[in-house]
């Protein structure tokens, strides 16, 4: 069993400030891009749920939700262990203290579904329908992988890397800057 020193020596290394940056960068962000697709996907379950027959359904909607999950907890797994961050900060964070980028992404998504379902209960509130709420909880659900598999894929493929650069470079001068005046 590693002692506290090499335990905090470890998560050290494993410490990517410009991909906390960009992790932060997300999450300011993620309401512009995921409430209107939140609010899409609330409205065709709705609509879906008009038409389609009840039990196949419910089927079509279990098969989506865990393809998505298991592709976002994929790449976001992938995303950790190449690159040591990932779209959420969470996750990210999780890594950095624990090395294990499965477990940080499961905690990661288990912790962004509860924010996220704390949304369910206002949009059923203001539509004043309760099978909103059901199907605010499955866009919701939907709209998490979604919104994180197509980040973390930006990062396994290198596209968030002028971010990154850009972050760094601003970083080394604060650095400078600092160091000159504490000379």
């Amino acid at each position: 069993m590693p002692n506290a020193i090499e335990t905090f020596r470890s998560a050290r290394q494993r410490i990517n400030p410009e991909g906390l940056a960009f992790s932060g960068a997300v999450t300011l962000s993620s309401p512009i891009v995921m409430l209107p697709l939140q609010a899409g996907i609330t409205y065709a379950v709705h609509e879906a749920s008009k038409e389609a027959n009840p039990t196949l359904l419910k089927f079509f909607t279990i098969g989506i939700l865990a393809v998505a999950n298991a592709a976002s907890i994929a790449a976001e797994t992938k995303a950790l262990a190449k690159e040591n961050y990932s779209a959420s900060p969470v996750a990210s964070t999780l890594n950095i203290l624990t090395g294990k980028p499965l477990l940080s992404s499961l905690g990661g998504h288990l912790f962004n579904y509860a924010g996220l379902s704390a949304l369910s209960p206002i949009e059923a509130a203001i539509v004043g329908d309760k099978k909103v709420l059901l199907e605010g909880a499955i866009a919701s659900s939907l709209t998490l992988p979604i919104w994180f598999t197509s980040l973390n894929t930006l990062v396994l493929t290198g596209k968030t890397r002028p971010f990154i650069e850009t972050v760094a470079r601003m970083r080394r001068v604060v650095e400078k800057k600092f160091k000159k005046t504490n000379v």
